[in-house]
């Protein structure tokens, strides 16, 4: 299992939530300047939410990690994400939802970045709740459902990096 950052920079961040209402929504940030990333922990899924690291990145516009049956990605903090597991999983259908290209029925997206790296997978609809609290705990009170990239493929510094 890699090696966690100490959480010695920990900072609490605070996002928009995606609903009409404009309300802000906080998130524990861990790592920091000497690790070289961010990251938030949430629990993703429902009805046992499974635990993910996201790196914040202010420079992407999109919300990925590792799922299950990636042969090509790293080893992550919390593993890869099982949709198999959660009941809430809705995976983006062709059409108008589809913010990437269709391939054979499936709503998927490619992005490759300057550095070299890529990611590449399915949208999927899904049940997530950010840790709030140094405690790592979770309020199902305040989970919401996003849009995110399952990664099926990566390459590059995405390998590499701990947190995602």
């Amino acid at each position: 299992r890699p090696h966690r950052p100490p959480r010695s920079a920990c900072r609490v961040a605070r996002m928009p939530e995606p609903s009409e209402h404009g309300a802000v929504l906080e998130a524990y940030l861990q790592g920091g300047l000497a690790q070289g990333v961010y990251y938030a922990e949430v629990f993703i899924g429902s009805p046992t939410p499974q635990r993910a690291s996201l790196i914040v990145d202010t420079g992407s516009w999109m919300t990925a990690f590792a799922c299950k049956g990636c042969k090509t990605c790293g080893k992550h903090i919390e593993g890869h994400f099982d949709p198999a597991k959660s009941q809430s999983t809705v995976w983006v259908p062709c059409g108008a939802a589809c913010h990437g290209r269709c391939q054979k029925g499936h709503c998927i997206y490619r992005e490759a970045y300057l550095e070299g790296s890529s990611i590449e997978g399915r949208w999927l609809q899904e049940s997530v709740d950010l840790v709030r609290n140094s405690k790592r705990s979770r309020s199902e009170a305040s989970a919401f459902t996003a849009t995110l990239a399952c990664n099926g493929k990566e390459s590059g510094l995405f390998q590499s990096q701990l947190p995602a």
